[in-house]
């Protein structure tokens, strides 16, 4: 429980830094799990991404979608 707990804090932190982005960065590398989906859709408001490829093997990269907070932005997304 308490891994868990640690776990949410820090996501809800990471949330919180990229909600309080005022410029773009180039592209965001994420680790993969709750922590990046959580990343994307609360703090970046991804609801679509397109693949461009992979920057490593099982490494995606996205492009962001229109909707979100830095359009067309990529975003690295590490297993």
């Amino acid at each position: 429980e308490e891994s868990l707990e640690i776990g949410n804090t820090v996501s809800s932190l990471l949330v919180d830094i990229v909600k309080s982005l005022l410029s773009a960065p180039r592209f965001i590398v994420a680790k993969g799990g709750i922590t990046s989906s959580d990343v994307a859709t609360k703090g970046l408001g991804v609801k679509r991404a397109t693949v461009l490829g992979q920057a490593s093997q099982a490494v995606p990269v996205w492009s962001i979608g229109e909707e979100s907070k830095f359009p067309g932005m990529s975003y690295v997304v590490f297993p």
